[in-house]
């Protein structure tokens, strides 16, 4: 069975994500009109380039009421290295060799970016992560920050790394 995973739509699908969100709207504003009422319609959306660049941005954010960034998860337990999973600003000290990355896996670069493609500002909701990440195997250098690691620790209720807010907080 083939199974179409859309959170993070693929570049040959730009044009068809577009034309989804201009249809939804559509019928939504249809049965508006029946009901007297306006229906809200969202997405959340990636923050890493390598994803929101397959999406329309300049296009699809007339369709949509509001649009919640995914700005969270640059890097989890699965990262080679560890890193902050949400940072707000780009770091000086992060030693990541790819400059694209180092450059816009950051909240910041990923709302200058949405706005920069013609999103209002009125219409960009930053999601923030209520997790942490762990790693294992990690140096005992600069607080573990910035260092490899040997795979992701055994989190809250898998080995993925992930610890939910009872863990976090020592409930």
């Amino acid at each position: 069975m083939n199974q179409l995973d859309w959170e993070f739509p693929a570049s040959a699908d730009k044009a068809h994500y577009t034309a989804l969100l201009k249809e939804l709207r559509g019928r939504l504003d249809a049965q508006g009109v029946t009901d007297n009422r306006h229906y809200f319609l969202t997405a959340a959306l990636p923050a890493g380039p390598e994803n929101y660049g397959n999406i329309e941005l300049n296009k699809i954010h007339q369709y949509l009421d509001w649009i919640n960034l995914l700005a969270y998860s640059f890097y989890t337990g699965a990262s080679k290295r560890t890193s902050f999973s949400a940072p707000l600003y780009k770091s000086s000290s992060d030693p990541e060799p790819d400059p694209t990355k180092r450059a816009s896996y950051n909240v910041d670069a990923a709302v200058k970016a949405y706005l920069s493609s013609g999103v209002p500002g009125a219409k960009v909701v930053g999601g923030v992560p209520f997790v942490g990440h762990g790693w294992q195997g990690v140096s005992d250098v600069n607080s573990g920050l910035y260092q490899t690691a040997k795979g992701p620790a055994a989190g809250t209720w898998a080995s993925d790394g992930v610890f939910d807010w009872k863990d976090l907080n020592g409930n």
